[in-house]
């Protein structure tokens, strides 16, 4: 015997048939709650709603707790994000894991992202898990060390060795939009904060190429913020894309 079972919203007398329920970005947010307080602080639960625009995706962070990167709901999209994008990892899988995530202070943190998608296969958000394992480093220091003593005085009591390598971060969790410009150029200048009026013209392009490689300008109003940053018009910005883009269809191997 099949049932008609319906649910409702609590303050809605909207009635949803069962199965027919929409797929959206803020139907997680009282499990990202749940999830956020049984984690603990040491766990950033981050939510970005992800929209198309004119001009590139529209990424609006609409669920933030436990906020160890110091990001705020106005904070911008990752350059992770922007490689998901443009890469279209979310056909290929439905999150990823394992992998490291750096701070604006230089820290590393464990991260993990679920892509939320409607029912056309279409990334309509994300959500990422960010957790600080400073505290089990410094155990596992301490388990090393405790190890290279076993092993110096009672060897035949040592356990086998199992490095771990280093993963190569993969994500930028920055505060400002102008957080990856300004690593871009601090990256490309060799200087934290180098003046910007004494970029020359190679050095500018050269950033906004590296720019451009990151996927960066997929990114609602990266043009205009590029711009603004680099003391430039939007129309220059645009015309050092097209010259990058004229390099790379001139060597095919690059």
């Amino acid at each position: 015997m099949s049932q008609n079972l319906t649910s409702t919203q609590p303050g809605t007398d909207a009635v949803i048939e069962k199965g027919r329920i929409p797929i959206t970005p803020e139907s997680y947010c009282p499990f990202l709650k749940f999830l956020a307080h049984v984690l603990g602080p040491t766990t950033e639960i981050v939510m970005h709603a992800i929209n198309p625009a004119s001009d590139g995706y529209d990424s609006s962070i609409i669920f933030l707790e436990n906020s160890i990167s110091g990001r705020t709901m106005d904070s911008p999209a990752t350059d992770f994000i922007a490689k998901v994008l443009h890469d279209k990892l979310y056909q290929q899988q439905d999150y990823v894991v394992h992998y490291q995530s750096t701070l604006m202070n230089g820290k590393k943190v464990n991260s993990a992202s679920f892509f939320i998608k409607n029912e056309a296969g279409e990334l309509i958000g994300m959500i990422c898990i960010n957790t600080d394992v400073s505290r089990f480093q410094q155990l596992a220091t301490l388990e090393k060390l405790s190890e290279e003593l076993l092993q110096a005085f009672q060897p035949e009591l040592s356990p086998a060795a199992n490095p771990l390598a280093a993963a190569t971060p993969t994500e930028n969790l920055f505060i400002q939009p102008e957080g990856a410009i300004r690593q871009v150029v601090s990256e490309l200048t060799g200087s934290p904060n180098p003046p910007i009026a004494d970029l020359t013209r190679k050095e500018k392009i050269a950033i906004v190429r590296r720019l451009y490689e990151q996927h960066f300008f997929e990114l609602k109003d990266a043009v205009a913020k590029t711009a603004t940053y680099l003391n430039m018009s939007t129309v220059s910005i645009y015309k050092y894309l097209q010259i990058i883009k004229q390099e790379d269809q001139n060597m095919p191997y690059r």
